[in-house]
């Protein structure tokens, strides 16, 4: 349980000593807690928290290496740019035959969400409402919007999200 490491000792744990069930319990409640986090923002201030500056790297080499796998890189090219083992090259790409499916969703996600704030950046004022127009009469504007009714009105306009 402990091994002596110039003069300190340091425990260690052996995650094969854990029960199938507690591991499984385990990484559930880890995996609930990135859901409530919903903000890759949330989820960098947990982690950095959570774990060393070693950890972190490990886990986002591992991360990069899947990145390079799936973009045709051999596993030479990837040993020599990010300094990784053989070993944990071959476990990332096992990971990926088994979860290519998975994988490619979050590749897909992410993809998604960066066109989609370029699009929000790139749009101009005239995709905007015209109910939000200054020069849009105010009580017009407010029997628009408060009249559940004036739904046509409200899409005509182009005022989607009020």
């Amino acid at each position: 349980m402990y091994e002596k490491c110039y003069n300190f000792f340091v425990a260690t744990f052996d995650y094969r000593e854990l029960e199938p069930a507690e591991r499984r319990r385990m990484l559930t409640q880890l995996a609930e807690v990135f859901a409530t986090l919903k903000t890759a923002d949330n989820i960098r201030f947990f982690l950095e928290r959570l774990l060393t500056e070693s950890e972190l790297v490990m886990l986002a080499r591992r991360l990069a290496v899947a990145e390079l796998l799936t973009h045709g890189r051999t596993y030479e090219q990837i040993q020599r740019k990010l300094k990784v083992g053989v070993s944990t090259i071959r476990g990332v790409d096992r990971w990926l035959t088994d979860a290519a499916h998975e994988y490619h969703l979050i590749r897909e996600h992410q993809r998604q969400e960066e066109q989609d704030a370029a699009w929000r950046k790139k749009r101009t004022p005239r995709h905007r409402s015209l109910l939000d127009h200054p020069n849009f009469p105010n009580e017009l504007r407010g029997l628009i919007r408060g009249d559940s009714r004036m739904i046509l009105f409200r899409l005509l306009l182009g005022d989607f999200n009020n």
